[in-house]
């Protein structure tokens, strides 16, 4: 059983290994990509978020509701149509209408920040 587990080695971050040069002395965190998100991109992501609700927020009261509904609570447009009274082609319009208003304001507060 044990044979079958192979051997690895553990390594720290904190290992200093040798640059390319042989006089360099790098941490091998230095040298590891790091797939995660920079800070530059976590504050990007935070603003891009506060815009969208910024958005959300300036829709009529039914285009918010359908737009909570589908991409909040997960609801289909049909289970949307049973809640608000009113058939799936018509929550599929609303729907529709509210992304386009949303890009719409979007697109303006890009267009001034642009100037």
């Amino acid at each position: 059983m044990m044979a079958d587990t192979g051997r690895g080695s553990v390594l720290s971050l904190d290992d200093i290994i040798m640059g390319s040069e042989g006089s360099e002395r790098l941490h091998l965190a230095d040298v590891v990509p790091d797939d995660g998100a920079t800070p530059v991109a976590d504050v990007e992501l935070r603003e891009r978020i506060r815009q969208l609700g910024g958005a959300i927020d300036r829709l009529p009261e039914r285009e918010k509701l359908v737009i909570a509904l589908y991409y909040y609570e997960g609801l289909t447009f049909k289970e949307i149509g049973k809640v608000l009274s009113v058939s799936e082609s018509r929550v599929y319009q609303l729907h529709t209408q509210a992304v386009l208003r949303m890009r719409g304001y979007l697109n303006r507060d890009q267009e001034l920040f642009r100037a």
